[in-house]
């Protein structure tokens, strides 16, 4: 769709106007013209090229000594995938500390309306709809 585009002179305002097939003339433009049309895709090229390279070495060498018989190979393994996993693990507890504790969350909540306190989790009746609302 996007190199369809660039043969028109679609902008903002072509929907009252109407879009028009113009060719090359937008390629002409752009490297002809006195802005710097070339220095920006210049660049792009630049950060494209520099944040790979700064980004995939350091990740293929990781790898490599992690294949290799590194010492310390599942101390490495887990710092490494200990960001991916650990959000679970918090949400867990959190929950852990709402439904399970003597003196939690749902509890001080049933006790300002006076209502008895128990268990969440151990109630059939209670549990599901406490977790949904």
């Amino acid at each position: 769709m996007g190199v369809a585009y660039s043969f028109t002179d679609w902008n903002s305002r072509s929907v009252l106007n109407g879009v028009h097939f113009v060719e090359l003339d937008n390629f002409k433009e752009i490297f002809t013209s006195n802005k710097d049309y070339l220095s920006g895709i210049g660049n792009t090229l630049k950060f494209t090229i520099i944040s790979n390279i700064v980004k995939l070495i350091p990740a293929l060498l990781i790898a490599i000594m992690l294949q290799e018989g590194l010492k310390g190979k599942g101390l490495y393994r887990t710092l490494l995938y200990l960001p991916s996993i650990l959000p679970f693990v918090i949400i867990g507890l959190v929950f852990k500390s709402i439904l399970y504790n003597t003196f939690n969350a749902s509890s001080l909540t049933l006790s300002i309306i006076f209502l008895p306190s128990f268990f969440i989790v151990n109630s059939t009746l209670y549990c599901f709809p406490v977790c949904v609302s």
